[in-house]
């Protein structure tokens, strides 16, 4: 899991070092596929494409039976792979992944957007810029809100093409050929060379440094604290339960047997202690088997269900989402419950209500420790994904220090946990703009890599840092910023939650643009320690 957060930070010759290093007796498994998954990934963000396609195809082991957790790495497999047969042009066999990917059992949103890219790039190379068109707008929710930011760029710049060759606010630039691509549209043109001249991206910065090493005492105390049975151990009772009740039964038999003697007329000739015991015996493991394959099928209906409720929520139909997360979160089987709490924290902090998401981040974590299974299974990302959303809720609320607090029992819980450089970044950005130290924000909004896996609002709210900041930005990139705002209520909501001073001045209707006097604001105190959960005032003067 460290090789996505080194990938995230810019850093691939270390991610690929990690892969490598993962032991080849656990490749056989789902690690397997999850190892070939993330070096496809590699390869299609460096546009070397064949390798991408080579890489994929052996993440989705094809022709191989599968389960539960290893069909959904398959889906991860396939829609990387539909991407890149897309780019390359090969077109019934991109439409096939894409196809898989969307008739899967547990249909996951970003793998769907991955295939709705695809499509989009094909639509791209036939120019058919109808079908383009209409795609674009039928899953822009998808393709801008379930992607990472270098997806986003390519639907950026097919969006802009479609609108320069129609009546738009982009005037059609020069062919790529007529002027130098910077390393954004390079690697546009290898998987839609006609977007490429539209790639209007604004230039980040370099890699993120590797994280710090975590003491491995604190590692270790922290695991002490949360040391849970292993799921084997729970087995093992549930088998000691079933022997016991077996000889209790046995020996009641056998002692009946002494006791009565032999029977005058046995009503079946021949049938022996033994073969009752037998018979009994299969009842009981039958009982048994009967148990665990209801719980199995409860547990894949859950799962489908948790899937259909989180692409609800990235198609941004938030209210269905809520009501479907909110029936899931009743659930007493492992794992689902903290899923469903986290789920809706990402909604509540979308809409700017961060109370309700830090609310439903803690019901979360207190729903991992209910058992011991769940306690074990959901620590390596599940609980670190949560207590990063406590953060990012504390952080938004002006409690700066307590949201560091949060942060450092992250790399504690999971020191491997692949989303450390995204959340650390989200939560020290917004505590900064809290603060009202804009400038600040700014740099680090300019300086990130590209990499990072950041929401599309959270994107947004460093597009806005560097219009404040009057960063120099590619022609139109202003007018789209304040295009996305005006079509996605929910981007709207979350700036509005975080810096409603930004959003006013995106907003097409408002005053000045830069350098407005309401966004001048004295730097906050950011070890406040009050207990209050509403947001602080930005104040006046810088």
């Amino acid at each position: 899991m460290s090789a996505l957060d080194r990938a995230a930070r810019g850093r691939y010759d270390e991610a690929r070092a990690l892969l490598d290093a993962v032991p080849k007796n656990v490749l056989g498994s789902y690690v397997g596929m999850m190892v070939d998954n993330q070096r496809a990934a590699l390869a299609l963000y460096e546009g070397k494409l064949e390798t991408a396609v080579a890489e994929a195809t052996k993440g989705a082991r094809v022709g191989k039976g599968v389960g539960a957790v290893a069909s959904i790495h398959r889906q991860s497999a396939l829609s990387l792979r539909a991407v890149a047969l897309a780019g390359l042009g090969r077109k019934e066999a991109a439409l096939a992944d894409v196809a898989a990917v969307r008739g899967a059992d547990y249909r996951q949103a970003s793998f769907l957007a991955r295939a709705a890219l695809a499509e989009a790039v094909l639509f791209a190379r036939d120019k058919e810029l109808d079908g383009l068109a209409r795609l674009l707008r039928d899953e822009r929710a998808l393709l801008l809100g379930a992607t990472g930011p270098r997806e986003r760029m390519i639907v950026r710049a097919l969006s802009r093409m479609v609108a320069a060759k129609k009546v738009s606010v982009y005037r059609e630039p020069a062919p790529k050929g007529e002027q130098e691509m910077d390393e954004h549209a390079s690697w546009i043109a290898q998987l839609a060379p006609e977007a490429a001249s539209y790639a209007a991206s604004p230039k980040l910065g370099a890699r993120l440094d590797a994280p710090a090493a975590v003491d491995p005492k604190a590692v270790a105390d922290a695991a002490k604290a949360t040391k849970a049975k292993r799921p084997w151990a729970r087995v093992a009772a549930l088998w000691a339960v079933v022997m016991m009740l077996f000889f209790a039964i046995w020996s009641l038999l056998r002692s009946d047997d002494a006791r009565l003697g032999p029977p005058v007329e046995a009503p079946l000739d021949g049938l022996s202690t033994a073969a009752g015991v037998l018979v009994l015996s299969l009842l009981v493991f039958g009982f048994v088997a009967a148990v665990i394959a209801f719980r199995l099928a409860r547990g894949r209906r859950l799962t489908r269900e948790l899937s259909q409720a989180f692409e609800l929520r990235m198609r941004g139909k938030h209210d269905e989402a809520r009501a479907a997360l909110t029936k899931l979160a009743a659930s007493k089987t492992v794992l689902v419950k903290p899923q469903a709490e986290r789920e809706l924290a990402v909604i509540a902090t979308s809409a700017g209500d961060f109370k309700a998401a830090r609310h439903h981040a803690e019901a979360g974590i207190a729903a991992t420790g209910v058992s011991p299974a769940g306690l074990t299974l959901s620590r390596p990302v599940l609980l670190p994904q949560l207590h990063a959303e406590l953060a990012f809720a504390l952080a938004a609320a002006g409690r700066a220090r307590k949201a560091e607090e949060a942060l450092g029992r992250i790399a504690t819980i999971s020191p491997a946990y692949p989303y450390l450089a995204r959340d650390t970044f989200r939560v020290r950005l917004v505590s900064l703009v809290k603060a009202g130290q804009l400038n600040a924000a700014a740099a680090m909004a300019r300086e990130r890599p590209v990499d990072l896996p950041l929401t599309m609002q959270e994107e947004l709210l460093c597009d806005a840092l560097r219009v404040y900041a009057g960063d120099e930005l590619p022609e139109g990139e202003r007018v789209r910023i304040e295009l996305d705002l005006r079509e996605d209520a929910v981007s709207a909501r979350f700036l509005d939650g975080i810096a409603p001073p930004l959003r006013r001045m995106l907003h097409p209707s408002s005053g000045p643009r830069i350098a407005d006097p309401v966004l001048a604001a004295p730097p906050m105190d950011l070890d406040d320690d009050d207990e209050e959960d509403g947001p602080k005032r930005m104040h006046h003067g810088r």
